[in-house]
């Protein structure tokens, strides 16, 4: 899921077991969908 705004974005990502380079390619891709800075990315896993 995710809410994307102009000036950050937030994804919550539904897997408990979510990797640190899991989170990296999802901010490459929000990077380039939405030209939002990395430091106004928000990742968090949820069960």
């Amino acid at each position: 899921m995710a809410d994307v705004f102009p000036e950050n974005v937030t994804v919550i990502v539904y897997d408990p077991n979510f990797t640190p380079d899991e989170v990296s390619m999802i901010q490459d891709i929000v990077v380039r969908v939405t030209k939002v800075r990395i430091d106004k990315i928000t990742i968090s896993a949820k069960k």
